[in-house]
């Protein structure tokens, strides 16, 4: 077709494509011009050409915004560059390396990646710690300019905490991923960058201090965060899933709390004790807020837990507690009551391979059972005073 204004304003994205995501046409006078179109008619200019006997294509640059004149001379350029054995899709990355910063690539790699593949919590804690530990570091150094020495002297501070300084390492690892697929950068600096070893945490509360924790939650001045951390105990949940609690998930009458979704992609139901009951019944129900632990804001939920988890902490002596603890405290309590692993993994929604068949075989019951037990130990312990 010989490309004109006019033809190029016309170009339809024909039936025949359909199923396709784009529409090629070339130009008759400059041999490798052409325009792509896609199904909602944007229109781009690209230059398809032979480099080392592999057929290439780079695209020019958006119609109407560049003109065909100035994509006749674009290409002629780029022709030139081949005929001097230079492949113009390496000059492109290297000239976008240079000018995109690592910021840049964060905020893409965000946006088409993180939002796509995490839920509004993974993104929060990935935001978190991009902010905290990388984009203060290297946010305005460009992509060229990163290597694996750089990748090493931000890592470095963080050696003495392994779980972090693996979890920026896996983050950094899948972003130059993506900056290689999108072709922004050649290769990734991350090549060699080893995981430090962790030492998995397997503290849990001891009854005594316990019962000094839960002493300080009934004085702390925050009273439905009270609630919420006696909450935890009973339903032996994650802290973001309590976090994110909402009305309209809790069945009252039948006693059930039904979490659609928890961190391993499965909808969970929770069987509320009747003293988790008592506890909700207590806790205001604001209007225009679906959560059941709201936050400062109009419509949200309370997120910032870990400021008066520290202040019940620092209060009782016990600050070498982390509020997943709790929940890891609720587990051992079960199994040294004799609980069978299988139905502790139930109530606390771990699944993988080997129990994946028994939970096919243990009934709602068998939770209720547990979740029963589990509160009927806490009052042994003298926990709770109801």
């Amino acid at each position: 077709m010989k490309l004109t204004k006019r033809t190029i304003e016309a170009l339809p994205f024909p039936e025949s494509h359909i199923k396709k995501t784009q529409y090629l046409v070339f130009d008759d006078n400059l041999k490798g011009l052409g325009v792509r179109v896609t199904p909602t008619l944007k229109k781009s200019f690209f230059l398809a050409y032979s480099y080392h006997g592999q057929v290439k294509r780079i695209t020019l640059g958006s119609f109407p915004i560049l003109s065909l004149t100035h994509a006749r001379e674009l290409a002629n350029k780029n022709l030139a560059l081949v005929a001097n054995d230079t492949d113009p899709a390496e000059v492109k990355k290297k000239k976008r390396s240079k000018a995109i910063n690592i910021e840049d690539l964060y905020n893409s790699y965000f946006e088409l990646h993180i939002r796509n593949n995490r839920n509004e919590r993974g993104q929060h804690s990935v935001k978190g710690d991009f902010d905290l530990y990388i984009l203060p570091m290297i946010g305005k150094k460009t992509l060229d300019s990163i290597t694996r020495q750089t990748i090493n002297g931000l890592l470095k501070p963080l050696k003495d905490r392994p779980r972090t300084h693996n979890i920026c390492r896996s983050y950094l690892k899948t972003m130059f991923l993506f900056g290689e697929r999108e072709g922004l950068i050649q290769k990734s600096p991350m090549v060699d960058i080893e995981k430090l070893p962790e030492q998995s945490r397997e503290e849990w509360v001891k009854v005594g201090d316990l019962k000094k924790l839960a002493k300080e939650i009934r004085s702390d001045p925050n009273v439905n965060l009270r609630k919420y951390y006696f909450l935890l105990m009973l339903t032996a949940c994650r802290k973001n899933e309590l976090q994110k609690m909402k009305w309209e998930q809790i069945d009252i009458e039948n006693q059930v709390w039904t979490i659609p979704q928890t961190k391993n992609g499965t909808r969970h139901e929770v069987h509320l004790v009747q003293t988790a009951i008592n506890l909700l019944n207590e806790i205001p129900h604001l209007k225009d807020n679906p959560y059941v632990f709201v936050g400062q804001r109009e419509g949200q939920s309370f997120h910032d837990t870990g400021k008066t988890w520290r202040r019940i902490r620092k209060r009782a002596e016990l600050e070498k507690y982390t509020i997943h603890d709790i929940r890891r405290t609720m587990a051992s309590y079960l199994a040294q009551d004799g609980v069978s692993r299988d139905r502790i993994a139930q109530i606390l929604n771990h699944k993988d391979q080997s129990t994946t068949g028994i939970y096919a075989r243990l009934t709602h019951n068998d939770k209720v059972q547990t979740f029963e037990r589990l509160a009927e130990i806490l009052k042994e312990k003298e926990v709770f005073n109801d």
